[in-house]
């Protein structure tokens, strides 16, 4: 077949007189410029049926057909002839990818021949990777099973592997690259393989450990401790006893790292508390300068920085941050966060915010009394340098309506948190949650917040900005079948002579 694109005809366009050299470098760039391998894959084969030329051309790229010969799954005659199309080159196995029996053995058999290997379906054993030498892998993700060697096998050898995620099981490697780790196996390490292991790893930056932390406290300093100078990011999953020893271990040469600790099995308080110490060079040793509280959330606890989020930003875009997370809910967690607060150093945070579900009777989800948010908010950390409080209060709303009286006894103590001293450097105070819906409805509220300010207006402490945020004014309307808010009466009036006050509808 003539090849209409090999024309000489110098009335072609200059597409159709391009050279081989010229090919293959559109082909490489239009083949990887798709959104996923299976794409590529489908661009590169279609490359391949528009004519001689291209056909030759498209062939010839070893490199390319090893990147898509594990797009997708194949039958073995598809499957040889891609792989006969990449020659020698390195092979790819994306993230996601769903492969067949007979493709999942060549990857047993053939581990060597890979830069990218992530799949989840093959079931590594320890054995066959023992010793393994794999020039070309750049990335890998590996279900592995322990068959019995264990931790004492000859190492893996990878000299190029900056991504590692073993699943099951932890292997022996050596991988002197790597940049990435993810371990998540079905029993605890030794604290000296972890130890050895990690101490290995000095380009390693971001570090992953799932149930993999050793469950047994420190015995003896003869181990060293984990030396990681390049690490900025750390997700640890285990129980508090694991974590804090894992902590207790870990030199900290970049407290600003980004931090997520999992806890499992938290039991008791007085393990949490243990724990909480064991952060204080991650909270009190860093730039972090916001803390968030929500005991009634997973997520109960987050430092971060203030500027990485901004008044347009989420919580889930605090980059740096450092994160808490349970995995049961332990009820009452308000004594334990005075003492995380402690681990800060005085002067060091300027924001706070805090969603509570206040206890008003029955409600068994309650998860900080008022005296506990008290207690939080006088620690000195907080009462020194504190500029922007947020106090979002959840409660029974028919309690404040039904009896408002008894529902202000419970939270207007709230506005004893800066006595006997005001806070000197809070200027912004929001409430948000039912405050807004509390402060239309009890005039005795009002008159509580008005006294509170001309407290700190005569100590010489004025608030600058006085914030009410609210989810809708229309619930406010339907619960008490009255006009909308304007928060503009002879009471607010005087408020508003002694602070900015703004009303905030989302």
């Amino acid at each position: 077949m003539e090849c209409p694109l090999a024309s000489s005809d110098p009335l072609q366009a200059p597409v159709y007189r391009l050279d081989t050299d010229s090919l293959a470098m559109i082909f490489y760039h239009a083949v990887r410029d798709e959104r996923s391998a299976y794409e590529e894959f489908t661009r590169l084969v279609c490359v391949t049926h528009v004519c001689q030329q291209w056909r030759e051309v498209g062939l010839s790229l070893a490199e390319l057909w090893g990147d898509v010969a594990c797009a997708c799954s194949m039958r073995l005659e598809a499957f040889d002839i891609v792989i006969g199309r990449a020659h020698n080159a390195p092979l790819r196995v994306p993230k996601m990818t769903r492969l067949r029996t007979m493709q999942n053995r060549y990857f047993l058999a053939q581990p060597q021949r890979f830069r990218e290997l992530h799949s989840l379906e093959c079931n590594w054993s320890s054995a066959i990777l023992a010793g393994e030498r794999l020039p070309h892998l750049e990335t890998a993700t590996l279900a592995v099973t322990d068959d019995g060697g264990g931790s004492t096998q000859p190492p893996v050898h990878a000299p190029v592997l900056e991504e590692l995620s073993l699943i099951g099981c932890c292997i022996p490697f050596d991988a002197p690259s790597l940049k990435s780790l993810e371990l998540a196996t079905s029993a605890p390490l030794r604290l000296s393989q972890l130890i050895t292991m990690l101490n290995g790893l000095p380009t390693l930056s971001s570090l992953t450990l799932r149930d993999a932390l050793p469950e047994d406290p420190i015995q003896h300093d003869d181990l060293g401790r984990i030396h990681l100078p390049s690490l900025t990011r750390m997700h640890l999953v285990g129980s508090c006893l694991s974590l804090e020893t894992f902590l207790q271990q870990l030199r900290p040469t970049n407290p600003d790292a980004a931090t997520t600790i999992y806890i499992r099995d938290a039991n008791h308080t007085d393990d949490l508390v243990r724990l909480f110490e064991a952060l204080q060079p991650y909270l009190g040793g860093s730039s972090r300068d916001t803390i968030y509280i929500n005991p009634s959330d997973y997520q109960f606890f987050l430092a971060y920085r203030h500027s990485d989020v901004g008044n347009r930003g989420t919580l889930s875009n605090a980059w740096g941050g450092v994160s808490l997370e349970l995995d049961t809910w332990l009820g009452n967690l308000g004594a334990s966060y005075a003492t995380l607060v402690e681990q800060f150093t005085i002067c060091q945070i300027r924001h706070l915010k805090m969603r509570v579900l206040e206890n008003t009777g029955d409600n068994f989800l309650a998860n900080m009394s008022m005296p506990d948010v008290l207690q939080v908010l006088r620690v000195p950390q907080l009462a020194v340098s504190v500029q922007t409080l947020y106090h979002s209060l959840a409660t029974d709303s028919d309690m404040i309506l039904d009896d408002p009286q008894s529902f202000a006894s419970i939270v207007m103590p709230f506005f004893q948190f800066d006595s006997p001293t005001p806070w000197p450097q809070l200027e912004e105070l929001t409430l948000a949650g039912d405050w807004p819906l509390f402060l239309h409805t009890n005039p005795d509220g009002v008159a509580c917040v008005q006294s509170w300010l001309e407290g700190r207006a005569a100590s010489g402490c004025p608030l600058r900005t006085l914030r009410l945020r609210t989810l809708s004014f229309r619930r406010i309307v339907t619960e008490t079948d009255g006009d909308e808010p304007k928060y503009n009466d002879e009471a607010w009036n005087r408020i508003r002579a002694l602070v900015s006050v703004e009303i905030e509808e989302i």
